[in-house]
C-alpha cells in the first residue's frame, strides 16, 4: 500500500521490507471470482504478500469485525487466544503510559497515509 519498510525511517526501496513478509490468505470451496454469489479469490488458490505495519493497522482500522488478539510462542510457533481487542496504535498510547514518544508514530502514520492516498 504505502511500499515502505516497517524499519522508521528507512525507505525500504530495494532491501529488506522488514514489515508483515509473506502474509498468506487462500480461497474456500466457494471462492471463485465471477462464478456466482460469493467468493473474491479462486478456488484453491493462495495469495502471498507483504504489507508495514501502518498500512496493516489502516485495514484493521476499518474491519468491521476486528482482528483477535493471540500471544504466540517464538520456539514453537503455538497460539493462545487473550482477552484483548484490538486497539490501533493511538489507542494503545492512550492506554499505556509507558508509551512516552508517540510523535514519532504519529508523524509516521500520517506519512504513509499520505503514501497509501497518492
Amino acid at each position: 500500500m504505502c511500499g515502505e519498510t516497517c524499519i522508521l525511517g528507512g525507505d525500504g526501496a530495494g532491501g529488506e521490507n522488514y514489515g508483515l513478509i509473506n502474509a498468506k490468505v487462500s480461497g474456500g470451496y466457494h471462492s471463485t471470482v465471477g462464478c456466482g454469489k460469493c467468493g473474491a479469490l479462486d478456488d484453491l488458490r493462495a495469495y502471498r504478500f507483504s504489507l508495514c505495519e501502518f498500512c496493516l493497522e489502516a485495514i484493521f482500522d476499518r474491519c468491521a469485525v476486528p482482528p483477535e488478539v493471540f500471544e504466540y510462542s517464538l520456539c514453537d510457533g503455538d497460539e493462545f487466544p487473550t482477552n484483548e481487542t484490538w486497539l490501533n496504535g493511538e489507542q494503545r498510547i492512550a492506554q499505556d503510559s509507558w508509551r512516552k514518544s508517540p510523535e514519532h508514530y504519529r508523524a509516521e502514520r500520517a506519512r504513509r497515509a499520505g503514501k497509501r492516498n497518492e
